[in-house]
């Protein structure tokens, strides 16, 4: 007997929902790193929550309203699998809209037996060019190789890498230095330069007047990753919007800080924290229940890459964290960014997941 796909239904919802907890006890027992929560679906799409997701959309027709589409695989009267989608469209002023692509379908619930993938994977392709939208985003466990697979042979890319550090034995530093004490201007004290033409750097918290210089390197950075990625377009607004939020992490300094590195009196590059804690509540439940340090943007000036100045900040970075008893640190990156993926790695950084994009 073979299986059909078809629009789910309302009465479908405890098979999907029992769907997605096998999933995530599979996901648990193959990188316990990651997530327990059954409701793992990363940004970028706004369903938390399976019922979020498909309760409140059901209809007599199905799991299917406006942006909102969800389809089940059925074999002999069984749910064997499901992808639910997401049409997500991304004003200017959208917080990720340089990030991501402005008009995407994206993938949230994934789950059931891999024969049923490719059909569903096709499903929602033909969902996704009935939305008009050109680019199809799946977030996929790296320790997954099945479903990494599956959406290799789609014709998934890579996109952008989540990667965590966990935590570490040592501190980066030699010797130890005292803990860090977030008053505004106080300098930090680093592991030796890695280049030799870093002696007259600092890192140090950023005070107002470093973060017109942060937003510059920012936005050069920014630019650098259009360059990468075609989907990718600035928004007229991300300077201002980049501007406020580092104005808010340097003003804060304990749940948050803006670091940069100083040379000659100029900004020569910068690191962006906060502290997270993430249980199975949160929005985003990707990793497993615990505090967190991110590592939300960092950047180094285009003519100074290569000189060392990035583990410099890192070194930084790492003791702020270490003040604060986080030791584990998770970012994202491009992954076909050459710079990122050599220099985040090289520090212990490890993709747990990826996201990867058609179209």
């Amino acid at each position: 007997m073979t299986h059909v796909i078809r629009l789910a239904k309302s009465r479908d919802l405890p098979a999907l929902e029992a769907l997605a907890e096998a999933q995530a006890a599979e996901r648990v027992r193959r990188d316990p790193r990651l997530t327990a929560s059954p409701h793992a679906i990363p940004f970028p799409s706004s369903s938390g929550f399976i019922k979020g997701l498909l309760a409140p959309k059901a209809s007599a027709d199905g799991l299917s309203l406006g942006r909102y589409a969800t389809f089940a695989a059925e074999e002999g009267g069984v749910i064997t699998g499901a992808i639910a989608l997401y049409h997500a469209e991304q004003r200017e002023s959208d917080i990720f809209a340089s990030y991501y692509p402005r008009s995407f379908t994206s993938i949230g619930l994934f789950a059931g037996a891999p024969a049923t993938w490719p059909d569903l994977l096709a499903r929602a392709e033909d969902q996704a060019v009935r939305w008009g939208t050109p680019s199809l985003l799946v977030h996929i466990p790296t320790r997954d190789e099945a479903m990494r697979e599956a959406a290799r042979a789609f014709g998934f890319r890579p996109y952008y890498a989540y990667t965590l550090r966990q935590a570490q034995g040592e501190p980066l530093r030699r010797p130890p230095v005292p803990p860090y004490t977030p008053s505004v201007g106080a300098t930090l004290a680093v592991a030796p330069p890695v280049a030799p033409n870093t002696p007259a750097v600092r890192v140090r918290r950023a005070g107002p007047r470093d973060v017109d210089g942060a937003v510059r390197i920012g936005m050069q950075s920014m630019a650098y990753h259009a360059a990468l990625e075609p989907t990718l377009q600035i928004a007229l607004g991300e300077a201002a919007r980049m501007k406020r939020t580092f104005e808010k992490a340097a003003a804060d300094g304990r749940e948050s800080t803006l670091l940069v590195a100083e040379d000659a009196g100029a900004v020569v590059g910068f690191f962006s924290l906060y502290v997270q804690t993430i249980n199975d509540d949160w929005a985003q439940p990707l990793f497993a229940t615990g505090r967190y340090g991110l590592i939300a943007e960092a950047a180094v000036d285009e003519r100074r890459r290569g000189q060392g100045i990035g583990h410099l900040l890192f070194a930084a970075a790492d003791e702020w964290f270490r003040a604060r008893r986080i030791a584990n640190y998770w970012l994202i990156y491009l992954q076909h960014n050459p710079l990122s993926s050599k220099f985040w790695s090289g520090l212990g950084f490890e993709t747990v997941w990826e996201a990867r994009l058609k179209g």
